[in-house]
């Protein structure tokens, strides 16, 4: 899936028009993207793990003017809340991974620019690693 979070409609599978003024609209993302760094992990008081990592995804679009194509790269911050912290040793800068969850997206004000800006962020429910870094598994 792509998220264009600088454009206001989505595209998902059901098609919802983000507005900050709906906050309840509960939408359901996949997607596929690189790691921007390596994940980080905190203990929960119940015992289980929250692991917060960023994944960019390069979208494409069509300049209007020259007609070329152009790519702009997306971020989307993730929590994953799991029992287990072992997916946390794969979880490393580059690695491209598979998330899907809820997807919501926030509206602030920057205090430099003073600027709305909005920030696209998933809790998931699935982790999936789709490449290992190769140098980390050639020591082995």
């Amino acid at each position: 899936m792509k998220v264009g979070i600088k454009q206001r409609a989505l595209s998902t599978t059901n098609k919802h028009i983000y507005s900050p003024k709906n906050q309840n609209i509960m939408i359901n993302l996949e997607m596929i993207g690189h790691l921007g760094q390596d994940a980080k992990c905190q203990t929960l008081q119940d015992g289980r793990f929250l692991i917060n990592f960023s994944v960019c995804d390069n979208m494409k679009r069509t300049d209007t003017q020259t007609g070329e194509i152009k790519e702009f790269p997306q971020w989307v911050s993730v929590a994953y809340f799991t029992k287990s912290d072992k997916v946390l040793q794969y979880l490393k800068k580059g690695v491209q991974v598979y998330v899907s969850g809820d997807f919501r997206i926030d509206e602030y004000l920057s205090k430099q620019t003073n600027q709305v800006l909005f920030s696209a962020q998933v809790t998931a429910t699935r982790v999936q690693i789709l490449t290992f870094d190769e140098r980390k598994e050639k020591q082995k």
